[in-house]
């Protein structure tokens, strides 16, 4: 598959789900994320149905499937739904930098990885700059308390 066929493809998947947002705008966010979740699943077995070859441990194959897709991203994309009508778009955003906190301290935690100290630095300067973005009170409030101005 060449890259000229990559990015049509990622255009025909952008136009599609730009066209399912909009018919299933009014719906409630389960039946939309079904609706989803089951559109990429299909997508998904036909191309590796069309370009993966050779023998696979279909057992393993189902328990990845279900994990990615029923555990992992319908259930983070309903959070991310209910966050979105509770909170700002932008102070929503940037709490997805606790994604990368999470990664490592499970890589860690169940892939015995070391934690070095830049790596703590990083972990907390995210999880500051999350909390910074999220407490109470204005942006221009919080800058006119910092500075005097």
């Amino acid at each position: 598959m060449g890259t000229h066929s990559c990015v049509k493809l990622c255009g025909n998947m952008g136009a599609f789900q730009f066209n399912f947002q909009k018919k299933w705008q009014g719906c409630d966010t389960i039946q939309f994320t079904t609706w989803q979740m089951g559109a990429g699943a299909i997508g998904m077995f036909t191309y590796s149905i069309s370009f993966e070859h050779g023998q696979s441990p279909w057992s393993l194959a189902v328990v990845y499937l279900l994990y990615s897709g029923v555990l992992a991203s319908a259930l983070a994309f309903v959070i991310w739904s209910h966050i979105l009508s509770k909170m700002e778009a932008s102070k929503a955003s940037i709490s997805l930098l606790i994604v990368s906190v999470v990664g490592t301290l499970s890589g860690f935690l169940f892939l015995k990885e070391d934690l070095t100290t830049i790596t703590l630095l990083g972990i907390t300067l995210a999880l500051l700059g999350v909390w910074l973005v999220n407490r109470t009170g204005s942006t221009c409030t919080t800058f006119t308390k910092l500075t005097g101005k």
